[in-house]
């Protein structure tokens, strides 16, 4: 039983993520943040609150982006031998 998971997890680890996948979901992130200030700006706020909302808007989803790569290979973080 034992033998079974770990070659299931060798499997896992070797199995990679195509790179299609990550730039998709990267371009469309970035599309959504070039077009977030001007419906920001239309919608009748102030520029200095489309400003505000569009970085915070920005950071919270690039540190998403970001968690989505780490949890697309989780064995670079976390080593197989120790676990």
């Amino acid at each position: 039983a034992l033998s079974s998971l770990i070659t299931s997890t060798g499997r896992l680890r070797a199995t990679p993520i195509p790179t299609l996948y990550t730039s998709h979901t990267s371009r469309l992130l970035l599309f959504y943040l070039f077009s977030l200030p001007p419906a920001l700006h239309a919608s009748g706020l102030s520029v200095f609150m489309t400003t505000l909302l569009s970085l915070v808007v920005g950071f919270a989803m690039f540190g998403l982006d970001e968690i989505s790569h780490l949890f697309e290979q989780p064995f670079r973080v976390i080593p197989m031998y120790a676990i």
